[in-house]
């Protein structure tokens, strides 16, 4: 099956758009995000799509304002109008990686950006050797069913729609893709900085687990598959047990769970309250990991001497646990780290 064709393929299966949608497209000026972008400009006009380019400039690499140009070069020959912005980073502050901290700004600039432009969808341009790459990242951390179902082809977000139309294409098909189409882009010289982990497992790991495995990637796109059907289900049953476990408050930036009924439930549904008790506070599970939820859970169970702990949690949240509840707010406990 060509590019395109599995393209359109899971743009149908996956209900990623509708005919008319405006889509905002991340183009960064590699070749996932350029390839990306000519896909949707070959399908324009049969799906009535309104397109618009959004291009994050962290300024972090001698070759940033060049890629700017070059995508807006490229938006402009082609009439695909584009909206840059300029997001820095904060290199001091080490609490988190830097990596981690750019794809943070970027997706928060680029809801922005949606927000702005009424963009109903975003696309961005995830692959399936990303997918198997992030898989063995969570997997190598300690990861729980929730973190292994990885990217999703589509998610929806207070703000958009996220839709990643490539999961099920490798980055070789979109090389392929790319050079059929004559479509131009640019190298990010970091892709092979072993400084962090996603390129140490692309370079190294990935390579070796296919002397074991020629389809590794596969493999791990199906495990990610099968993580999320598995999880949808167990998600369905958890959300019934937090809508139980939740005690109602006129307060919009706090959040009551009823311990004693949260700590009768299977360790698994615990978890899924909690973790739905988050995005009901903080409106997503960024920068949430299995090591958050485990903390939370422990305090389940606490007793005695310490019936009004507090644990400092990212996002700015802060968990008390109260004599006979779980109380999660937004305040200035919170920690964020």
């Amino acid at each position: 099956m060509s590019l395109l064709n599995s393209f359109q393929k899971s743009l149908k299966d996956h209900h990623l758009i509708s005919k008319g949608d405006t889509v905002l497209i991340g183009v960064s000026g590699g070749s996932d995000s350029m390839g990306l972008l000519k896909a949707f400009c070959l399908i324009r006009s049969e799906w009535g799509l309104r397109l618009i380019a959004a291009h994050i400039n962290h300024k972090l690499r001698k070759s940033a304002d060049r890629d700017e140009r070059f995508v807006s070069d490229y938006c402009q020959k082609h009439s695909i109008p584009l909206v840059s912005r300029t997001v820095s980073i904060d290199l001091e502050n080490r609490s988190n990686s830097i990596e981690q901290k750019a794809r943070d700004k970027r997706l928060k600039a680029i809801f922005e950006i949606a927000r702005k432009q009424h963009a109903s969808v975003l696309a961005l341009a995830h692959h399936q050797d990303d997918l198997a790459e992030t898989v063995l990242m969570r997997a190598i951390r300690g990861s729980g069913l929730a973190g292994l179902q990885s990217m999703m082809p589509k998610r929806d977000f207070k703000e958009a729609r996220v839709i990643r139309p490539f999961l099920a294409v490798s980055k070789e098909e979109i090389l392929a893709f790319c050079k059929e189409h004559k479509v131009p882009f640019r190298t990010d010289p970091t892709n092979r900085s072993k400084k962090f982990l996603r390129n140490r497992i692309r370079h190294e790991l990935l390579p070796l687990l296919m002397s074991y495995n020629p389809q590794i990637t596969r493999s791990l796109a199906v495990l990610a598959e099968n993580s999320a059907e598995d999880y949808d289900l167990l998600r369905s049953e958890g959300l019934k047990c937090f809508k139980r476990c939740l005690q109602r408050s006129k307060n919009p930036k706090t959040v009551t769970l009823k311990t004693d009924k949260l700590r009768k439930l299977h360790p698994a549904l615990q978890k899924i309250v909690l973790r739905s008790a988050i995005e009901e506070l903080k409106g997503d599970l960024r920068r949430f990991e299995q090591k958050h939820i485990l903390s939370l859970q422990k305090m389940l169970f606490f007793k005695g001497e310490r019936p009004n702990c507090v644990l400092a949690l990212p996002g700015n949240i802060c968990a008390q646990k109260k004599t006979d509840s779980i109380v999660l707010s937004i305040g200035s406990k919170g920690a964020g780290r």
